[in-house]
């Protein structure tokens, strides 16, 4: 019935969030194990193993909560994508992560994005980063949305009048 139908919904959903609580005492792929079984993933093993490469995360050894921010950051990345969701609500992903590693996760977005149909919302203050991965832009302040458009709007992509150019007012 309901809880069904409210699982089956959770499941399109990829979440990350800042600070996400870890199993400590598992290692990465003891915990990506765990939530594999709760998204039922037939091919559990060889998804983990692939998605861990893809984003450079080593499954054997430290426990969770021995991990570098780093790592952890991308255990939580992994988890969020291992169940293949088609809404990703990612806050901050790169935090923590070394330039390298920051390359590497927004080329797994883009290409995820572009391979699964799916979409993804990302809250960041690094736009920079993602000027080749969005399509579209939203800014907020105080909790407002205060500007939304398309890529070539935010992004100075030419030379015509207003391009790259979106006002602000300080409240």
């Amino acid at each position: 019935g309901r809880e069904a139908g409210d699982r089956s919904r959770l499941a399109r959903l990829g979440v990350l969030i800042e600070n996400p609580g870890l199993y400590g005492r598992l290692d990465a792929r003891e915990y990506l194990t765990f939530f594999a079984n709760f998204y039922a993933i037939p091919d559990a093993q060889s998804r983990i193993r692939a998605l861990c490469a893809e984003l450079g995360l080593d499954l054997e050894g430290k426990p969770c909560g021995k991990l570098s921010q780093g790592n952890r950051q991308k255990l939580q990345l992994a988890r969020s994508l291992l169940h293949r969701p088609e809404l990703l609500l990612w806050d901050e992903p790169t935090d923590h992560l070394d330039p390298a590693s920051q390359r590497d996760v927004l080329e797994y977005l883009r290409s995820y994005l572009a391979g699964s149909g799916a979409t993804a919302l990302v809250a960041t203050h690094r736009l920079e980063q993602m000027e080749s991965a969005a399509t579209h832009f939203g800014f907020l302040a105080k909790g407002e949305l205060r500007a939304a458009a398309g890529r070539e709007a935010i992004l100075d992509e030419g030379d015509g009048p207003g391009r790259g150019r979106l006002g602000f007012a300080r409240h």
